[in-house]
């Protein structure tokens, strides 16, 4: 197998090519969808898999094809031995591929800052501790959020 052999993505008028991305112990392999790619890509799998702890948990790991056949698709995730899903997906409780304008993108943010602000109310806690926690948390969560996706205005009229 040629060290070219994989194929990446690219972007901005052919001046990037995206690979690999990754974020602690997850890895997003990205790639035109192509056989010798997918060969590639479970070659580099399997001998990471042999060489290392941890292991190659198949069972989490998913396929998404962007405009790709799905006979395709079926083939590619059959060789990875992987599941199949698709846009929009949860990553880091993120919904990636979802429209970050639209409020329901925005849900799952808005419901656990109320959950934990309506723990926070019913706690017998010092107003120190109360403003230190939300602001915390209010600070925080959404700046995670917000670093991955642009948050609408309407976002912050749900939460209080």
């Amino acid at each position: 197998m040629n060290l070219n052999s994989f194929q990446g993505y690219h972007v901005s008028n052919n001046l990037v090519e995206v690979l690999i991305l990754q974020f602690v112990d997850d890895t997003l392999f990205v790639a035109k969808a192509l056989s010798t790619n997918i060969m590639c890509l479970k070659t580099i799998l399997r001998c990471f898999d042999l060489g290392s702890n941890p292991k190659v948990n198949f069972f989490k790991s998913k396929l998404i094809g962007i405009e790709v056949d799905n006979n395709s698709l079926l083939q590619f995730a059959r060789l990875l031995n992987c599941k199949i899903t698709k846009i929009p997906f949860v990553y880091l409780t993120i919904l990636i591929g979802a429209n970050s304008r639209n409020e329901k993108t925005w849900d799952p943010v808005i419901k656990k800052l109320k959950g934990n602000l309506a723990l926070w109310k019913q706690r017998n806690i010092s107003i120190g501790c109360r403003v230190t926690f939300i602001n915390s948390v209010l600070s925080s969560l959404p700046l995670f959020y917000a670093s991955f996706v642009k948050a609408p205005p309407c976002m912050m009229k749900n939460v209080i």
